[in-house]
């Protein structure tokens, strides 16, 4: 009963910080991620370390700009971040964002319709050197109102 009590408060403290923008995370992931494939010409898994959680589906408004906090480490590949709306009937919508090379920014992108959005971090063999993936990374996500 203290633990249900204890969840619904942090839930509702939450949710407070962020109407308010005091607090705009989201989500939050602290992960090593590796493919291996076979012989080089296909990834067939990933060694995955790490936790994730948050909400990766949210209900955004025109005017707030959904913003990627990030430290990486990259050995082969590309961290990805992809925004879009699921349900808007628009293939290949949304706005994309590769990183390439090791450090630490920010990535961020503006809402210019209110509606439900998905959130995507994730690795990538598309970009990137090497074949594969192999990295280390921290990021949050979330949303805030759009800097001027």
């Amino acid at each position: 009963m203290r633990v249900a009590a204890f969840l619904v408060a942090g839930l509702v403290g939450w949710l407070g910080g962020y109407a308010a923008g005091a607090w705009p995370w989201l989500g939050y992931a602290w992960l090593t991620r590796s493919s291996f494939g076979a012989g080089g010409i296909t990834i067939v898994g990933e060694s995955r370390r790490g936790m994730e959680f948050g909400f990766d589906d949210f209900w955004f408004f025109e005017g707030q700009e959904v913003v990627v906090d990030y430290e990486v480490k990259i050995r082969r590949g590309s961290l990805w971040f992809h925004v879009y709306q699921p349900f808007d009937g628009v293939l290949g919508g949304g706005a994309t964002h590769y990183v390439i090379e090791s450090g630490r920014g920010a990535w961020t992108t503006p809402i210019t319709k209110t509606g439900f959005y998905h959130i995507t971090v994730d690795t990538s063999p598309t970009k990137g050197p090497g074949v594969g993936w192999d990295m280390d990374y921290t990021a949050y996500w979330g949303a805030r109102p759009a800097s001027k």
